[in-house]
């Protein structure tokens, strides 16, 4: 079961993500497992954090939570001060199992958190990425045609 204890740090840069109170259970069959209790985390902008522990620990729960996928059984993720409240563009994870959207065409999986962007940008980039990872001729694609390594390489881009 992953823990924290409250840390307190001098604050030079502006909170970007915070965690308070996260606690999640799960329940299957009637018996329920405790996988976060009490968590606490703040990420300052800039600042670099990575959540380490043995398998089963909470740590991919967690980052569900942060990303929107899952909701915490109580507490509060908030991000540039607005609660997390499901998925969103403008938060991306590479996840370690393959994440990317099969719905979504190799171009629209890049596209995806470039929506504010001009048109003319967003194609730019989408060009960019697609030719800095190596899948130039599968821009029209989808993931189920794609071979293990070109969807991680999908992701890193769309990320």
């Amino acid at each position: 079961m992953l823990q924290t204890a409250p840390v307190n740090m001098e604050k030079a840069l502006s909170t970007k993500l915070r965690a308070r109170g996260i606690n999640m259970t799960f329940t299957r069959d009637g018996v329920s497992t405790n996988v976060l209790e009490n968590v606490d985390l703040e990420v300052n902008e800039g600042e670099f954090v990575c959540l380490l522990g043995p398998s089963g620990c909470g740590t991919s729960t967690l980052l569900n939570i942060a990303a929107g996928f899952l909701r915490p059984t109580s507490g509060e993720v908030t991000i540039d001060g607005d609660a997390v409240t499901g998925p969103d563009p403008r938060r991306i994870f590479v996840f370690q199992e393959r994440g990317v959207f099969p719905w979504l065409s190799v171009e629209g999986n890049i596209d995806f958190g470039l929506f504010k962007l001009p048109g003319e940008e967003r194609r730019r980039r989408i060009a960019h990425y697609i030719k800095m990872v190596g899948l130039q001729g599968f821009e029209k694609a989808y993931p189920g045609e794609l071979s293990g390594g070109m969807k991680q390489r999908l992701e890193v881009a769309r990320a």
